[in-house]
């Protein structure tokens, strides 16, 4: 539930706070469907209008701590609706869960992988990015979160808003086959050092960075 309040917070940057509510303004007529649903008069100015929209869901109140908009969220579902989050069920992207207009969660585009877009029905479209043990060996915060940034654009661009990366599972084994997709590489302390900025970058795009696969890669 914490990944589709994620969602929420990059594609529905809505808040109280005028100063945010231009996103508002632009994405509200995109959705006539949540526009109906709620109190809103898209004549109203835009800080009205997400005044309006973050009382009626108070989940998207980004000023909240996750904790609290996820139960507010959990709290307003059906159980149809909470079964819904748990499987893909839209076509397209390597994963792929329907929006929920009701509550106005977005659909969940999520997609491989942990050093850049994978597009397999488009070879030779994505970006070649160094892998994640070269960033790892540079040992600079400052490059991590230029490569995370970087790919986030892309995946941003490509219409996905969850990158399924970065990897940052322990090089225990010398023969697994994946070694190079893993920032920490043998030391665990490096990918918690390096894996944060890496995040915050793809994150400042608008894609969630989905960090996976710590330790099953290599048991």
């Amino acid at each position: 539930m914490l990944l589709a309040i994620a969602a929420l917070t990059q594609q529905w940057p809505h808040t109280a706070d005028p100063s945010r509510a231009a996103a508002l303004a632009k994405a509200m007529p995109l959705n006539p469907a949540l526009a109906k649903a709620m109190p809103l008069n898209l004549a109203d100015p835009p800080s009205t209008r997400a005044t309006a929209l973050v009382e009626a869901m108070p989940w998207l109140n980004s000023a909240d701590p996750p904790a609290t908009r996820a139960a507010a969220l959990v709290k307003a579902m059906n159980i149809s609706e909470k079964v819904h989050m748990f499987h893909g069920s839209c076509d397209g992207y390597v994963g792929n869960v329907c929006g929920n207009e009701r509550l106005g969660i977005p659909a969940l585009k999520m997609n491989d992988g942990p050093q850049g877009y994978r597009d397999n029905a488009h070879p030779g479209s994505s970006t070649a990015w160094p892998c994640s043990l070269a960033i790892g060996a540079t040992f600079d915060r400052a490059a991590a979160y230029a490569w995370g940034a970087a790919m986030g654009d892309e995946f941003y661009r490509k219409g996905s808003n969850v990158q399924l990366g970065p990897g940052m599972c322990i090089a225990r084994v010398p023969r697994n086959g994946r070694n190079f997709e893993y920032i920490s590489g043998e030391d665990p302390y490096l990918g918690y050092v390096m894996v944060q900025p890496v995040i915050n970058g793809i994150q400042s795009q608008g894609v969630v960075a989905n960090a996976k696969v710590r330790v099953p890669s290599t048991r």
